[in-house]
């Protein structure tokens, strides 16, 4: 199996030394080049409880989100050709929208289940699909090893917190010189009604420039509702009270206007209780990020094998297929470009990954597994929307507690990446359940390449 083709400046890091991993634990004769980000920790973990930052992830009740004693910098040779790269995917994956409506055999391939399909083609029906807002999660020590693992173009989770801890990081007492000094301008997910301005933005230009009458945020009765105060608080800054209802109860008493779903592509749903819902986005009713078409299509992971699949080349652009040999590992859907008996000498290289699987759940790491286990999903559990995904080792920073992992999430709105998102820790699976913790991610100025960098 072949991964992505390295670029230029393969080997150069995507962190920059400046970046910092600490023990939390207080000490004033410790480490003292460290004390003040100790200092600054220990007051963002109380702005993050003061603001009600919470996740249920962990599988006790809210609790404070988890933040990391660590401060990322990005690598500034390495983050323009990051973006450069990310950009040229998302194009790709614009691509694969466009390529849905005009090619059977693309269709096919994707294998979205036909009580979504239909809605995905009613909403075609009123022009392009596009991706207004995801997350990539990309994980890779350098540029030649980054590797983009998933899409997240249907509720992408993490983007407000992640901004309001930059933010916290920058007015904790002693950092605002340090960040100032490396130059790390604020991005545009730290400011503070980012999201609102965007979301009521998306719904004007939906609406021919009118405001929208009613404001909604989507999230299921007793599901994740990460990030939604957070959400209903920068509408009501900007004077607007959102309504909050699951999306199955979307009746007569909404008028048209925009909302935000933050349901997890409903594979399994009833069908019939998405109707009125559904036929308010395909008819215009009601304006969502990315629509129908542009969730339920991207979504897919099995994007990720028509990227990387070379039937499929065909799709793309020259320099899309460049950052595709770049980003994208080696992706299979199972049966269809991958056989069984492959995938079962092939364990300790693969990763298993059903098409609409989200938060960890139809995820197996082949090498974490027994060989009974890979069997019998294999034998028993796999099929047809499953994706075979290339093992990509998750880059990793040594620091006085040990091994720490951490990925790099670019935050993509309208076409561009409006800040960026990371996660560390001691596994590395790297989510919240298994110990995963939020860091901040700043972004400095390019400075000249001196063929220096990373961390020491």
């Amino acid at each position: 199996m072949e991964s992505g083709t390295t670029m230029d400046h393969g080997d150069r890091p995507v962190f920059d030394a400046r970046s910092v991993v600490f023990d939390a634990a207080f000490d004033e004769k410790a480490d003292p080049d460290l004390r003040a980000f100790r200092h600054a920790y220990r007051w963002v973990i109380d702005q993050v409880e003061k603001n009600g930052l919470v996740t249920t992830s962990t599988g006790v009740g809210p609790v404070p989100y988890p933040i990391a004693p660590a401060v990322a910098v990005l690598d500034p040779v390495a983050e323009p050709e990051i973006q450069r790269r990310v950009l040229s995917v998302v194009s790709a994956l614009h691509r694969i929208l466009q390529g849905y409506s005009e090619d059977a055999g693309l269709r096919e391939y994707l294998q979205i289940p036909e009580h979504l399909a239909r809605w995905v083609d009613r909403d075609l029906e009123r022009g392009p699909a596009r991706v207004d807002l995801c997350r990539f999660d990309l994980v890779g020590a350098s540029l030649g090893s980054l590797r983009v693992l998933e899409f997240n173009c249907n509720c992408p989770g993490g983007l407000l917190y992640s901004g309001m801890v930059d933010t916290y990081w920058r007015a904790a007492p002693g950092m605002d010189a340090v960040i100032s000094a490396w130059g790390a301008p604020p991005s545009r997910i730290e400011h503070e009604t980012w999201f609102a301005d965007w979301l009521l933005g998306l719904g004007r230009r939906n609406g021919g420039g009118r405001e929208p009458a009613d404001v909604t945020l989507f999230r299921p009765d007793h599901g994740n509702q990460l990030e939604l105060e957070q959400m209903a608080a920068q509408l009501s800054r900007l004077g607007v009270t959102a309504k909050v209802c699951d999306a199955t109860r979307y009746g007569a008493g909404h008028g048209p206007g925009v909302g935000y779903l933050k349901h997890s592509v409903p594979v399994d749903a009833d069908p019939s209780a998405w109707t009125e819902f559904c036929e308010a986005v395909v008819t215009g009713r009601l304006t969502i990020p990315s629509g129908l078409a542009g969730r339920w299509i991207a979504d897919n992971k099995l994007c990720l094998a028509v990227m990387s699949d070379p039937r499929f080349d065909s799709l793309f652009k020259p320099e899309e297929r460049q950052a595709i040999n770049a980003l994208v590992p080696f992706s299979r859907r199972f049966g269809d470009g991958i056989s069984k008996t492959e995938v079962l000498a092939s364990r300790g290289e693969l990763v298993a990954k059903r098409a609409y699987g989200t938060q960890g759940r139809y995820v197996v790491v082949g090498r974490e597994v027994t060989a009974e286990r890979w069997q019998d999903l294999i034998r028993n559990e796999a099929g047809g929307d499953w994706l075979f995904q290339e093992y990509v080792p998750t880059g990793s920073v040594g620091s006085s507690t040990g091994e720490r992992y951490r990925d790099l999430s670019p935050c993509v709105v309208d076409g561009e990446i409006w800040g960026y998102a990371s996660r560390i820790s001691g596994n590395a699976l790297m989510n919240v359940a298994q110990g995963g913790a939020r860091q901040p991610v700043f972004t400095v100025v390019q400075a000249e390449d001196t063929g220096a960098g990373g961390e020491s």
